[in-house]
């Protein structure tokens, strides 16, 4: 897959999928496309009765975006070069995936577009940043605001004792999550 950024690793992928209860038929916003990675997971657990929306602020990643997606060949992927802070076209969504540096920016839009029961989830690479959207989402009217690091370690085998591998996918970002209710 093309890519000139970083990705959101599964592992980061399977927790937001695993607390929003994203599923078959969800209408979903990812917003911070980069090469569209996260977007086309999403597709995939959508499936073709659900549909994702992927906002780019930057013409060359949402081109780049678009191409991996047509390449992966999703049909229920569309991306679009937009900035989410300014507004957001989808009404009634079930999810709204933000990796930007100041996802708050978005926090209104997103409520206004979550339908009721729908999440809002973020990933932000530093804590600062995870003070300044609690209090921003809370204050929007977001409930059951919470933030989490992912941390995923193997464990290694061998004849002489079993124990945590030395190396793994340590720190990537933080995950936080609000609810419309």
């Amino acid at each position: 897959m093309e890519r000139k950024c970083s990705i959101i690793l599964p592992k980061d992928i399977g927790i937001i999928t695993a607390l929003t209860g994203l599923g078959s038929g969800f209408r979903v916003l990812d917003a911070g496309s980069g090469s569209g990675a996260t977007a086309m997971h999403f597709g995939n657990i959508v499936g073709d009765q659900g549909e994702v929306f992927s906002y780019e602020i930057r013409e060359d990643f949402a081109e780049i975006a678009e191409r991996n997606v047509k390449g992966f060949g999703l049909d229920n992927v569309t991306v679009k070069c937009k900035d989410v802070t300014e507004s957001i076209d989808e009404k009634d969504l079930n999810l709204i995936f933000l990796d930007l540096p100041k996802p708050w920016d978005a926090a209104e839009a997103a409520m206004d577009a979550l339908k009721h029961g729908g999440y809002i989830a973020t990933y932000t690479p530093f804590i600062e940043q995870i003070q300044i959207l609690q209090r921003v989402l809370k204050k929007v009217g977001f409930k059951e605001v919470e933030s989490f690091e992912c941390i995923f370690r193997g464990i290694e085998v061998t004849n002489k004792g079993t124990r945590p591998k030395t190396r793994m996918a340590g720190h990537t970002g933080y995950l936080s999550f609000g609810r419309k209710i």
